[in-house]
């Protein structure tokens, strides 16, 4: 059963990724690398950097493969005094669509880094499908 699981989870991956990246054929202002995170065991810090930048919002979005809703914060260190955090909820598996967020940081200052942090080691795949340029 477990095998069965990981099967299906990793075909459902690799579908979703295609259908990710052929679908938006929107062509950023800039990109962030890494695109694609697995936030799975093991972690709970990534760090993105922003490539031909600085940005100034980003387009998010997830597929969880847990079972309840979870939280992910983003967080962005712009050179000014203050930290700029978003908390994005991620229904559970139950929901067959990613949940999209777009223009996530709006109206901040730009920036070049963005931390991907969870509270525990959930099992959420992440897609940054667009970077504003500021």
């Amino acid at each position: 059963m477990q095998v069965v699981h990981k099967v299906l989870k990793g075909m459902l991956v690799f579908c979703l990724s295609l259908v990710m990246i052929v679908g938006s054929a929107q062509a950023a202002e800039c990109y962030v690398e890494p695109r694609f995170i697995l936030l799975a065991e093991g972690s709970s810090q990534y760090i993105l950097d922003v490539i031909d930048g600085p940005a100034s919002s980003l387009d998010v979005s997830f597929i969880s493969f847990e079972e309840d809703q979870q939280t992910i914060s983003l967080i962005v260190d712009p050179p000014g005094p203050h930290d700029y955090v978003e908390n994005l909820p991620v229904p559970g598996y139950s929901s067959d669509q990613p949940t999209s967020y777009d223009h996530v940081f709006e109206g901040v200052e730009p920036f070049y880094q963005v931390i991907v942090r969870d509270a525990l080691p959930w099992d959420i795949y992440m897609d940054v499908e667009g970077c504003h340029k500021a």
